[in-house]
């Protein structure tokens, strides 16, 4: 039985060799010859190769022509599933045009290279994925009463990795393998009147408002190339004013987004109250944020917390290798877990009112995949283990966990650790730099 099933796979072996030398003899004697290098190997190497390969990649090889399909024996290929499937079809899409890679279905979906991703047919059917995009978190509405649009202009600056990779797949291969870049522009604004008194907590009664529809204007509104920062206010209202731009740079996305709120004088406590209830996202793991008098007086609050406006706080402590929390700059740092920067001012006194201004800026990397690396770091909020926590896990008769004094090394801890692995790759600073200084690969 054995030696017979061997003899048969000899047999089938001979029999593909003499099938894949006559593809290649019709392709040499072909009317336009196809010079292609691979051609020239002999056929049992490029078996050998062709052998080492997943199957993902036998199948598409085996799809180029007939020569390869059969040395790859596509009808004893097995049934792709998971993630075989996943890079069978993300590449074959490359050479697909009007086609692409749905990565919550799994399947290939027809593209109209005019329309951005929100418009495409089978986008109202989507639904979510692993790293299927960044939103960002829910305000805080403890403090003030924020318009009812908030929320609209809040999530307009979500980022869909999706609408980036369509995006990235025209910048690599041509024009009806993707959408625009200019789909990543984006500008919205609300203006209405704040009441920033006593807090909402502390109020008996609060009273309903009248809200007018034309106080927002939806992100996708084009606006004449002006300065809207410049136009008339209502008097005693605040503006928020909300710009995305892309760049691509060297074959890398960036996206910069860019915050302007202007509104009445106030005082240093009342400004509080709105960067805390407006709570705007820096990315998954810092929130420009402050800290308020009125719902820390019962609290052991640093009173550096309460004298810094804006405070930049973490979602999760980011800790050095002693174990102590990493304080962020107030007016221009950098995340230490995914590739943003940050600029920011407050200015109280010109103009007789007040302007904030936010301006972050993003690196995410070439977008090819939802688990590309500097994609997965920025939608990704980092998980904090507590000191506490570490203590009680760790095998205290290890030696491994104390330094040369006998204390506890907190070199060990995971955000000290993932903060070292990941510096070079996200490397502080370079969104912000290149951004400002490096010509991008193609113009809006």
């Amino acid at each position: 039985m054995y030696q017979n099933t061997r003899t048969y796979s000899r047999k089938r072996r001979s029999q593909r060799l003499i099938e894949a030398e006559k593809s290649k003899k019709r392709l040499r004697d072909s009317t336009e010859p196809i010079h292609l290098p691979i051609l020239s190997f002999p056929t049992e190497i490029l078996l050998s190769v062709i052998s080492h390969l997943p199957s993902p990649w036998q199948l598409s090889l085996g799809l180029t022509c007939r020569f390869f399909s059969e040395l790859t024996r596509r009808n004893t290929l097995p049934r792709l599933e998971g993630k075989d499937l996943v890079e069978f079809l993300s590449t074959l899409q490359r050479d697909i045009p009007n086609m692409y890679f749905c990565y919550c279905c799994n399947k290939l979906r027809t593209l109209d290279p005019n329309l951005d991703y929100k418009n495409q047919a089978h986008t109202e059917t989507v639904g979510a994925f692993k790293n299927s995009r960044w939103v960002p978190h829910p305000t805080n509405t403890l403090h003030i009463e924020l318009p009812p649009y908030y929320s609209s202009f809040f999530f307009a600056t979500k980022i869909s990795f999706m609408e980036a990779n369509l995006v990235m797949s025209r910048h690599f291969k041509g024009f009806s393998l993707g959408t625009s870049l200019r789909n990543f522009e984006r500008c919205s604004i609300l203006e209405d009147v704040i009441e920033l008194g006593k807090c909402l907590r502390f109020r008996r009664r609060l009273k309903r408002r009248n809200y007018i529809s034309e106080d927002f204007v939806h992100p996708e509104t084009k606006f004449p190339e002006e300065n809207l920062e410049a136009l008339p206010r209502r008097e005693n209202a605040w503006r928020f004013l909300f710009r995305s731009s892309p760049k691509i740079i060297d074959d890398e996305l960036f996206i910069a987004r860019f915050y302007t709120l202007t509104g009445p004088p106030v005082s240093l406590e009342q400004l509080k109250k709105l960067m805390e209830s407006t709570s705007i996202p820096i990315c998954s793991h810092l929130t420009c944020s402050a800290f308020l008098y009125c719902c820390y007086l019962m609290r052991s609050l640093p009173k550096r917390y309460l004298r810094c406006c804006p405070f930049i706080r973490p979602e999760s402590p980011y800790r050095d290798d002693d174990g102590k929390r990493i304080k962020f700059d107030s007016e221009r740092d950098s995340c230490l877990l995914c590739s943003t920067d940050y600029d920011i001012s407050v200015d109280l006194e010109t103009n007789n009112g007040t302007t904030i201004k936010i301006s972050i800026y993003h690196r995410l990397g070439s977008c090819r995949s939802p688990s590309d690396k500097l994609w997965n770091y920025f939608v990704n909020p980092h998980s904090e283990v507590s000191r506490r926590n570490l203590i009680r896990d760790a095998d205290l008769n290890d030696p491994y966990h104390f330094d040369s004094n006998g204390l506890f090394n907190f070199e060990n801890i995971p955000s000290a650790q993932e903060i070292r692995s990941r510096h070079l790759e996200v490397d502080p600073g370079v969104a912000r730099r290149k951004w400002h200084e490096e010509a991008p690969d193609e113009k809006l």
